[in-house]
Protein backbone atom coordinates (compact mmCIF):
# COMPACT_ATOMS: atom_id res chain seq x y z
CA UNK A 1 0.00 0.00 0.00
CA UNK A 2 1.35 3.42 -0.98
CA UNK A 3 1.17 5.88 1.88
CA UNK A 4 0.15 9.54 1.38
CA UNK A 5 3.67 10.58 2.47
CA UNK A 6 5.14 8.48 -0.35
CA UNK A 7 2.93 10.23 -2.91
CA UNK A 8 3.97 13.57 -1.47
CA UNK A 9 7.69 12.74 -1.67
CA UNK A 10 7.27 11.66 -5.30
CA UNK A 11 5.84 15.09 -6.13
CA UNK A 12 8.81 16.94 -4.65
CA UNK A 13 12.19 17.59 -6.19
CA UNK A 14 14.41 16.59 -3.29
CA UNK A 15 17.98 15.39 -3.57
CA UNK A 16 18.77 11.69 -3.59
CA UNK A 17 20.21 11.97 -0.08
CA UNK A 18 16.99 13.50 1.28
CA UNK A 19 14.79 11.01 -0.56
CA UNK A 20 16.84 8.09 0.77
CA UNK A 21 16.47 9.33 4.35
CA UNK A 22 12.71 9.81 4.01
CA UNK A 23 12.31 6.41 2.36
CA UNK A 24 14.32 4.79 5.17
CA UNK A 25 11.87 6.38 7.57
CA UNK A 26 8.93 4.94 5.65
CA UNK A 27 10.47 1.46 5.46
CA UNK A 28 11.11 1.53 9.22
CA UNK A 29 7.56 2.74 9.88
CA UNK A 30 6.06 -0.07 7.81
CA UNK A 31 8.22 -2.56 9.69
CA UNK A 32 6.97 -1.23 13.02
CA UNK A 33 10.35 0.30 13.92
CA UNK A 34 8.85 3.65 14.84
CA UNK A 35 11.95 5.08 16.56
CA UNK A 36 13.98 4.57 13.38
CA UNK A 37 11.06 5.85 11.31
CA UNK A 38 10.91 9.09 13.28
CA UNK A 39 14.68 9.54 13.36
CA UNK A 40 15.17 9.12 9.61
CA UNK A 41 12.16 11.32 8.84
CA UNK A 42 13.42 14.08 11.14
CA UNK A 43 16.90 13.93 9.58
CA UNK A 44 15.33 14.09 6.10
CA UNK A 45 13.39 17.17 7.17
CA UNK A 46 16.53 18.88 8.47
CA UNK A 47 18.47 17.96 5.32
CA UNK A 48 15.80 19.70 3.26
CA UNK A 49 16.31 22.91 5.24
CA UNK A 50 20.08 22.50 5.05
CA UNK A 51 19.94 22.18 1.26
CA UNK A 52 17.74 25.25 0.98
CA UNK A 53 20.29 27.24 2.92
CA UNK A 54 23.07 25.97 0.65
CA UNK A 55 21.16 26.73 -2.54
CA UNK A 56 19.98 30.20 -1.52
CA UNK A 57 21.74 33.49 -2.00
CA UNK A 58 22.52 35.59 1.03
CA UNK A 59 19.35 37.29 2.26
CA UNK A 60 19.45 41.05 1.81
CA UNK A 61 18.89 41.65 5.52
CA UNK A 62 21.83 39.51 6.69
CA UNK A 63 25.46 40.56 6.95
CA UNK A 64 27.97 38.69 4.81
CA UNK A 65 29.91 37.52 7.86
CA UNK A 66 26.81 36.01 9.48
CA UNK A 67 25.84 34.23 6.26
CA UNK A 68 29.36 32.88 5.79
CA UNK A 69 29.32 31.56 9.35
CA UNK A 70 26.05 29.72 8.70
CA UNK A 71 27.41 28.19 5.51
CA UNK A 72 30.57 27.09 7.32
CA UNK A 73 28.66 25.47 10.18
CA UNK A 74 26.39 23.62 7.76
CA UNK A 75 29.48 21.84 6.46
CA UNK A 76 30.44 20.77 9.97
CA UNK A 77 29.13 17.26 10.73
CA UNK A 78 28.94 18.11 14.42
CA UNK A 79 27.13 21.44 14.07
CA UNK A 80 24.85 21.30 11.04
CA UNK A 81 21.72 20.11 12.90
CA UNK A 82 22.04 22.83 15.54
CA UNK A 83 22.68 25.40 12.79
CA UNK A 84 19.55 24.37 10.90
CA UNK A 85 17.47 24.64 14.07
CA UNK A 86 18.89 28.08 14.90
CA UNK A 87 18.40 29.56 11.43
CA UNK A 88 14.71 28.69 11.59
CA UNK A 89 14.04 29.71 15.19
CA UNK A 90 16.54 32.41 16.14
CA UNK A 91 17.67 35.51 14.15
CA UNK A 92 14.70 37.52 15.43
CA UNK A 93 16.06 40.87 14.21
CA UNK A 94 17.22 39.49 10.86
CA UNK A 95 14.91 36.52 10.15
CA UNK A 96 16.16 34.12 7.51
CA UNK A 97 12.98 32.10 7.09
CA UNK A 98 9.95 33.62 8.79
CA UNK A 99 9.27 37.34 9.13
CA UNK A 100 6.25 36.93 11.38
CA UNK A 101 7.39 36.68 15.02
CA UNK A 102 4.30 34.74 16.12
CA UNK A 103 4.71 32.20 13.35
CA UNK A 104 8.40 31.86 14.12
CA UNK A 105 7.63 31.22 17.79
CA UNK A 106 5.03 28.65 16.79
CA UNK A 107 7.50 26.85 14.53
CA UNK A 108 10.11 27.01 17.29
CA UNK A 109 7.74 25.23 19.70
CA UNK A 110 7.03 22.53 17.16
CA UNK A 111 10.67 22.07 16.21
CA UNK A 112 11.72 21.92 19.86
CA UNK A 113 9.15 19.18 20.42
CA UNK A 114 10.32 17.19 17.40
CA UNK A 115 13.98 17.65 18.27
CA UNK A 116 13.21 16.19 21.71
CA UNK A 117 11.40 13.24 20.10
CA UNK A 118 14.37 12.79 17.76
CA UNK A 119 16.64 12.55 20.81
CA UNK A 120 14.25 10.09 22.45
CA UNK A 121 14.49 7.92 19.34
CA UNK A 122 18.24 8.27 18.84
CA UNK A 123 19.25 7.66 22.46
CA UNK A 124 16.70 4.99 23.37
CA UNK A 125 15.14 7.08 26.09
CA UNK A 126 12.12 5.87 28.04
CA UNK A 127 9.57 8.03 26.22
CA UNK A 128 7.62 5.82 23.84
CA UNK A 129 7.64 6.51 20.10
CA UNK A 130 4.54 5.21 18.31
CA UNK A 131 3.20 5.17 14.77
CA UNK A 132 1.18 8.30 15.65
CA UNK A 133 4.40 10.23 16.35
CA UNK A 134 5.81 9.38 12.92
CA UNK A 135 2.57 10.19 11.11
CA UNK A 136 2.23 13.51 12.93
CA UNK A 137 5.81 14.44 12.06
CA UNK A 138 5.06 13.75 8.40
CA UNK A 139 2.00 15.99 8.61
CA UNK A 140 4.08 18.73 10.23
CA UNK A 141 6.64 18.46 7.43
CA UNK A 142 4.05 18.68 4.66
CA UNK A 143 2.30 21.64 6.27
CA UNK A 144 5.35 23.69 7.16
CA UNK A 145 8.05 23.03 4.58
CA UNK A 146 6.31 25.35 2.07
CA UNK A 147 6.72 28.14 4.67
CA UNK A 148 10.37 27.45 5.40
CA UNK A 149 12.06 29.15 2.48
CA UNK A 150 15.08 31.44 2.71
CA UNK A 151 13.69 34.94 2.56
CA UNK A 152 15.34 37.95 1.02
CA UNK A 153 17.27 36.58 -1.97
CA UNK A 154 14.70 38.03 -4.36
CA UNK A 155 17.10 40.56 -5.89
CA UNK A 156 19.55 37.79 -6.71
CA UNK A 157 16.80 35.83 -8.48
CA UNK A 158 15.85 38.90 -10.52
CA UNK A 159 19.46 39.30 -11.60
CA UNK A 160 19.69 35.62 -12.56
CA UNK A 161 16.52 35.97 -14.64
CA UNK A 162 17.84 39.07 -16.39
CA UNK A 163 21.04 37.24 -17.24
CA UNK A 164 19.21 34.16 -18.45
CA UNK A 165 16.71 35.94 -20.72
CA UNK A 166 19.25 38.37 -22.15
CA UNK A 167 20.24 36.91 -25.53
CA UNK A 168 23.55 38.76 -25.39
CA UNK A 169 24.66 36.43 -22.59
CA UNK A 170 22.49 33.30 -22.66
CA UNK A 171 21.53 31.26 -25.76
CA UNK A 172 17.88 30.52 -26.35
CA UNK A 173 16.82 27.16 -24.95
CA UNK A 174 19.24 27.17 -22.01
CA UNK A 175 17.83 25.31 -19.01
CA UNK A 176 16.48 27.59 -16.29
CA UNK A 177 15.21 24.95 -13.83
CA UNK A 178 17.77 26.10 -11.27
CA UNK A 179 16.07 29.51 -11.17
CA UNK A 180 12.68 27.87 -10.72
CA UNK A 181 14.07 26.00 -7.72
CA UNK A 182 15.44 29.26 -6.31
CA UNK A 183 11.98 30.78 -6.58
CA UNK A 184 10.42 27.76 -4.93
CA UNK A 185 12.81 27.93 -1.99
CA UNK A 186 13.23 31.67 -1.62
CA UNK A 187 9.87 33.42 -1.89
CA UNK A 188 6.87 33.58 0.40
CA UNK A 189 3.26 33.62 -0.70
CA UNK A 190 2.69 37.26 0.21
CA UNK A 191 5.65 38.29 -1.99
CA UNK A 192 4.71 36.40 -5.14
CA UNK A 193 2.38 38.80 -6.95
CA UNK A 194 4.76 41.73 -6.56
CA UNK A 195 7.57 39.42 -7.70
CA UNK A 196 5.62 38.47 -10.84
CA UNK A 197 4.95 42.13 -11.57
CA UNK A 198 8.63 42.94 -11.20
CA UNK A 199 9.62 40.14 -13.56
CA UNK A 200 7.23 41.39 -16.21
CA UNK A 201 8.17 45.06 -15.89
CA UNK A 202 11.93 44.74 -15.52
CA UNK A 203 12.67 41.71 -17.71
CA UNK A 204 9.91 40.64 -20.07
CA UNK A 205 8.52 43.99 -21.18
CA UNK A 206 11.02 44.74 -23.88
CA UNK A 207 13.71 45.93 -21.50
CA UNK A 208 16.01 43.14 -22.65
CA UNK A 209 16.57 41.81 -26.20
CA UNK A 210 14.27 38.77 -26.02
CA UNK A 211 13.54 37.36 -29.46
CA UNK A 212 10.28 35.45 -28.81
CA UNK A 213 7.55 34.79 -26.30
CA UNK A 214 7.83 31.00 -26.22
CA UNK A 215 10.50 30.84 -23.52
CA UNK A 216 8.70 33.47 -21.46
CA UNK A 217 5.49 31.46 -21.64
CA UNK A 218 7.44 28.32 -20.73
CA UNK A 219 8.75 30.15 -17.67
CA UNK A 220 5.22 30.99 -16.51
CA UNK A 221 4.16 27.39 -17.09
CA UNK A 222 7.03 26.15 -14.93
CA UNK A 223 5.82 28.49 -12.19
CA UNK A 224 2.38 26.90 -12.43
CA UNK A 225 3.96 23.45 -12.11
CA UNK A 226 5.31 24.48 -8.71
CA UNK A 227 1.68 24.27 -7.54
CA UNK A 228 0.56 26.06 -4.38
CA UNK A 229 0.97 28.86 -3.56
CA UNK A 230 2.85 29.79 -6.74
CA UNK A 231 0.13 28.79 -9.21
CA UNK A 232 -2.81 30.41 -7.41
CA UNK A 233 -0.90 33.66 -6.94
CA UNK A 234 0.09 33.65 -10.60
CA UNK A 235 -3.56 33.15 -11.56
CA UNK A 236 -4.50 36.19 -9.44
CA UNK A 237 -1.82 38.24 -11.19
CA UNK A 238 -2.84 37.08 -14.67
CA UNK A 239 -6.47 38.02 -13.99
CA UNK A 240 -5.52 41.54 -12.95
CA UNK A 241 -5.31 44.49 -15.36
CA UNK A 242 -1.53 44.55 -14.87
CA UNK A 243 -1.23 40.92 -15.91
CA UNK A 244 -3.63 41.05 -18.88
CA UNK A 245 -0.92 41.08 -21.56
CA UNK A 246 0.96 38.25 -19.86
CA UNK A 247 -2.26 36.25 -19.62
CA UNK A 248 -3.09 36.68 -23.29
CA UNK A 249 0.34 35.61 -24.51
CA UNK A 250 0.48 32.68 -22.10
CA UNK A 251 -3.03 31.32 -22.79
CA UNK A 252 -2.43 31.60 -26.54
CA UNK A 253 0.32 28.98 -26.17
CA UNK A 254 -0.83 27.04 -23.11
CA UNK A 255 -4.57 27.16 -23.74
CA UNK A 256 -5.23 24.04 -21.66
CA UNK A 257 -4.21 26.02 -18.58
CA UNK A 258 -7.50 27.90 -18.83
CA UNK A 259 -8.88 25.30 -16.42
CA UNK A 260 -6.99 27.15 -13.66
CA UNK A 261 -9.41 30.05 -14.11
CA UNK A 262 -12.56 27.91 -14.10
CA UNK A 263 -13.76 29.14 -10.69
CA UNK A 264 -14.38 32.61 -12.11
CA UNK A 265 -17.26 32.12 -14.54
CA UNK A 266 -17.55 35.84 -15.25
CA UNK A 267 -13.89 35.97 -16.27
CA UNK A 268 -14.37 32.93 -18.55
CA UNK A 269 -17.48 34.42 -20.14
CA UNK A 270 -15.74 37.72 -20.84
CA UNK A 271 -12.83 35.80 -22.32
CA UNK A 272 -14.82 34.07 -25.05
CA UNK A 273 -17.39 36.79 -25.55
CA UNK A 274 -15.17 39.87 -25.75
CA UNK A 275 -11.48 38.96 -25.84
CA UNK A 276 -11.80 36.08 -28.30
CA UNK A 277 -11.24 38.32 -31.32
CA UNK A 278 -7.69 39.03 -30.11
CA UNK A 279 -6.64 35.38 -30.17
CA UNK A 280 -4.52 33.99 -33.00
CA UNK A 281 -6.55 30.77 -32.94
CA UNK A 282 -10.01 31.48 -31.50
CA UNK A 283 -11.12 27.96 -32.52
CA UNK A 284 -8.66 26.47 -30.04
CA UNK A 285 -9.90 28.69 -27.23
CA UNK A 286 -13.56 27.73 -27.76
CA UNK A 287 -12.59 24.07 -28.09
CA UNK A 288 -10.72 24.01 -24.77
CA UNK A 289 -13.53 25.84 -22.98
CA UNK A 290 -16.16 23.45 -24.32
CA UNK A 291 -14.08 20.36 -23.50
CA UNK A 292 -13.87 21.54 -19.91
CA UNK A 293 -17.56 22.44 -19.66
CA UNK A 294 -16.78 26.12 -19.18
CA UNK A 295 -19.35 27.31 -21.72
CA UNK A 296 -23.00 26.66 -20.95
CA UNK A 297 -24.46 27.44 -24.37
CA UNK A 298 -22.41 26.15 -27.29
CA UNK A 299 -24.69 27.79 -29.85
CA UNK A 300 -23.88 31.22 -28.42
CA UNK A 301 -20.20 30.38 -28.39
CA UNK A 302 -20.27 29.17 -32.01
CA UNK A 303 -22.02 32.34 -33.10
CA UNK A 304 -19.54 34.52 -31.24
CA UNK A 305 -16.63 32.55 -32.68
CA UNK A 306 -17.90 33.00 -36.22
CA UNK A 307 -18.52 36.71 -35.77
CA UNK A 308 -15.03 37.28 -34.35
CA UNK A 309 -12.87 35.16 -36.68
CA UNK A 310 -11.11 38.16 -38.24
CA UNK A 311 -9.97 36.03 -41.19
CA UNK A 312 -8.40 33.30 -39.01
CA UNK A 313 -8.46 29.61 -39.83
CA UNK A 314 -7.72 26.72 -37.43
CA UNK A 315 -4.08 26.03 -36.57
CA UNK A 316 -4.61 23.18 -34.12
CA UNK A 317 -5.99 19.99 -35.68
CA UNK A 318 -7.00 18.36 -32.40
CA UNK A 319 -9.00 21.38 -31.24
CA UNK A 320 -10.77 21.84 -34.57
CA UNK A 321 -11.59 18.13 -34.81
CA UNK A 322 -13.37 18.47 -31.47
CA UNK A 323 -15.36 21.45 -32.79
CA UNK A 324 -16.35 19.37 -35.83
CA UNK A 325 -17.59 16.62 -33.50
CA UNK A 326 -19.57 19.24 -31.59
CA UNK A 327 -21.27 20.36 -34.82
CA UNK A 328 -19.54 23.69 -35.41
CA UNK A 329 -19.37 23.39 -39.24
CA UNK A 330 -23.17 23.19 -39.38
CA UNK A 331 -23.48 26.39 -37.33
CA UNK A 332 -20.89 28.11 -39.50
CA UNK A 333 -22.71 27.04 -42.64
CA UNK A 334 -26.06 28.32 -41.38
CA UNK A 335 -24.62 31.67 -40.31
CA UNK A 336 -22.53 32.26 -43.42
CA UNK A 337 -24.66 30.71 -46.18
CA UNK A 338 -28.04 30.50 -44.45
CA UNK A 339 -30.20 32.70 -42.27
CA UNK A 340 -27.58 35.35 -41.45
CA UNK A 341 -26.11 35.31 -44.99
CA UNK A 342 -22.77 36.62 -43.65
CA UNK A 343 -20.97 35.86 -46.89
CA UNK A 344 -22.89 38.76 -48.41
CA UNK A 345 -22.41 41.19 -45.51
CA UNK A 346 -19.86 43.80 -46.54
CA UNK A 347 -18.02 44.10 -43.24
CA UNK A 348 -17.93 40.40 -42.35
CA UNK A 349 -17.52 39.18 -45.91
CA UNK A 350 -14.57 41.36 -46.81
CA UNK A 351 -12.88 40.56 -43.50
CA UNK A 352 -13.23 36.77 -43.48
CA UNK A 353 -11.98 35.52 -46.82
CA UNK A 354 -9.94 32.58 -45.52
CA UNK A 355 -12.57 31.01 -43.20
CA UNK A 356 -15.07 30.85 -46.09
CA UNK A 357 -12.72 29.17 -48.57
CA UNK A 358 -11.38 26.93 -45.78
CA UNK A 359 -14.93 25.69 -45.19
CA UNK A 360 -15.63 25.17 -48.91
CA UNK A 361 -12.31 23.38 -49.40
CA UNK A 362 -12.84 20.80 -46.67
CA UNK A 363 -16.63 20.36 -46.78
CA UNK A 364 -18.83 19.16 -49.63
CA UNK A 365 -20.71 21.77 -51.60
CA UNK A 366 -24.50 21.46 -51.45
CA UNK A 367 -27.55 23.24 -52.75
CA UNK A 368 -27.68 25.75 -49.90
CA UNK A 369 -24.08 26.89 -50.38
CA UNK A 370 -24.31 27.08 -54.17
CA UNK A 371 -27.61 28.95 -54.09
CA UNK A 372 -26.23 31.35 -51.49
CA UNK A 373 -23.14 32.18 -53.59
CA UNK A 374 -25.17 32.50 -56.77
CA UNK A 375 -27.57 34.89 -55.07
CA UNK A 376 -24.85 36.95 -53.39
CA UNK A 377 -22.48 37.34 -56.33
CA UNK A 378 -25.03 37.34 -59.14
CA UNK A 379 -26.26 40.78 -58.16
CA UNK A 380 -24.78 44.25 -58.37
CA UNK A 381 -23.72 44.81 -54.77
CA UNK A 382 -21.61 42.37 -52.81
CA UNK A 383 -18.34 42.25 -50.81
CA UNK A 384 -15.72 42.87 -53.52
CA UNK A 385 -12.80 41.35 -51.65
CA UNK A 386 -14.77 38.18 -50.97
CA UNK A 387 -15.71 37.96 -54.63
CA UNK A 388 -12.09 38.21 -55.78
CA UNK A 389 -11.00 35.64 -53.22
CA UNK A 390 -13.68 33.11 -54.20
CA UNK A 391 -12.97 33.64 -57.88
CA UNK A 392 -9.32 32.79 -57.31
CA UNK A 393 -10.25 29.80 -55.16
CA UNK A 394 -12.48 28.23 -57.82
CA UNK A 395 -9.89 28.90 -60.53
CA UNK A 396 -7.32 26.92 -58.52
CA UNK A 397 -9.67 24.13 -57.39
CA UNK A 398 -11.07 22.45 -60.48
CA UNK A 399 -12.89 19.72 -58.57
CA UNK A 400 -14.83 22.25 -56.52
CA UNK A 401 -15.51 24.30 -59.64
CA UNK A 402 -17.02 21.34 -61.47
CA UNK A 403 -19.05 20.37 -58.41
CA UNK A 404 -20.39 23.95 -58.12
CA UNK A 405 -21.47 24.05 -61.76
CA UNK A 406 -23.19 20.66 -61.52
CA UNK A 407 -25.23 21.63 -58.44
CA UNK A 408 -26.14 25.04 -59.92
CA UNK A 409 -27.52 23.34 -63.04
CA UNK A 410 -29.50 20.87 -60.93
CA UNK A 411 -31.26 23.65 -58.99
CA UNK A 412 -31.58 25.96 -62.01
CA UNK A 413 -29.39 28.73 -60.59
CA UNK A 414 -27.61 31.15 -62.93
CA UNK A 415 -23.84 30.83 -62.51
CA UNK A 416 -22.28 34.03 -61.13
CA UNK A 417 -19.96 35.43 -63.78
CA UNK A 418 -18.10 37.56 -61.28
CA UNK A 419 -16.88 34.37 -59.61
CA UNK A 420 -15.34 33.29 -62.90
CA UNK A 421 -18.08 30.94 -64.08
Amino acid sequence: MILPIEKWIAEQNYTEEVTDLLNEGIISYKAGAYRAGLLFSYLGFEKIIKNRLFEARRPDNLQEAAWSSIQKNLNDDHRWEETVFDTVTVYAKTPIFLQDNKKREEIKRHLTYWRDRRNDAAHAKKNEITNAHVETLWTFMQNNLPLLVVRGSRNAIIEDLKQHFDRRYTPKGTDFSYIIQQIKHSLHEEDLISFYKEIESSIFKGVLPIDSDDEINKFWDEIIKLKEPFSSQLVKYLKSDEGANVFHSFIEEYTERIILFSDDRQFIYNLWYEKIENFRDPYKLISVLLRNNLIENKESAFERLTMCLNNKIPSDTFSFTFLIEMGYPDYFKELVFGNRFLVNKFEWGNKNLEPVTHYIKYRDLDEQIVKSLCTAFGGLYYPRDMCKHLKKFFSLNEEKRVQFIKIAEQINERLPKDLGF
